[in-house]
């Protein structure tokens, strides 16, 4: 089943997944202070859970579990795209305008490999 799957969306959903996890452990141990508020916590938990989506469901270790890789790799991009989109406008809100263009970019690459997998362009 996995030949439905574009090589391009593997391996761009690894880089992410180790990209997130990387920023939220290094976010988390260069804390000052404890997170306390409840939202801060379940917000860390579904990033590294999306992280964690991406990895497995980009690599083996979904068909090591007898999980269907197409499904939970495209349940991750759909959690990722969620993400992205959720988050631009706080950043454009702080007028942060490179996280903005790096999630602008995110976004667009995830619509053209599925756009062009889905047309049988790649």
């Amino acid at each position: 089943m996995t030949d439905y799957i574009s090589p391009y969306l593997i391996f761009y959903s690894i880089f992410i997944a180790i990209f997130i996890l990387i920023y939220w452990i290094n976010y988390i141990f260069r804390q000052k202070k404890s997170i306390t508020k409840f939202s801060d916590k379940s917000h860390i938990f579904a990033e590294l859970l999306m992280a964690i989506s991406l990895l497995s469901s980009s690599t083996q270790i979904s068909n090591y579990l007898k999980i269907n890789q197409t499904i939970i790799l495209f349940f991750s991009i759909g959690m990722l795209f969620y993400a992205s989109i959720n988050i631009i406008g706080k950043y454009i809100d702080e007028n942060n305008y490179i996280m903005s263009s790096i999630l602008a970019i995110n976004i667009i690459i995830i619509i053209s490999i599925l756009a062009l997998k889905y047309t049988n362009y790649i």
